[in-house]
């Protein structure tokens, strides 16, 4: 794995510093500095524009919904809509219920739905 972190970050590294500084005599100029940054400002604002813009015209998705004042605990809750999502092919591979209690500081049930 680390192998092949290397052989994909090392040229990319390489030609992002191969740019800097090739980019670094063009920048020495005032004015070509100032169009730089004014042309970095324009991208960034705009990725910002879009990026709200998407935010609130995306569809609300969630996976289930909790009820606070159930009588049926939190983590029971999290657990049987967890169960029917993998029984329904929508979620391949659900984290074990007494793991995923104990890292979140919970107990878990005394009987495993899993």
């Amino acid at each position: 794995m680390a192998g092949i972190m290397e052989g994909i970050g090392l040229p990319c590294m390489t030609v992002w510093a191969l740019f800097g500084s090739s980019l670094r005599g063009w920048l020495a100029a005032p004015r070509a500095a100032l169009a730089f940054n004014v042309a970095m400002a324009l991208a960034l604002a705009t990725t910002a524009v879009m990026m709200v813009s998407k935010a609130s015209h995306a569809p609300k998705v969630l996976m289930f919904e909790l009820t606070r004042d159930s009588h049926q605990p939190l983590v029971d809750q999290i657990c049987e809509r967890l169960t029917q999502l993998v029984r329904h092919g929508q979620l391949s591979r659900a984290p074990d219920c007494r793991r995923f209690a104990s890292s979140h500081g919970r107990s878990a049930p005394a009987r495993s739905r899993w």
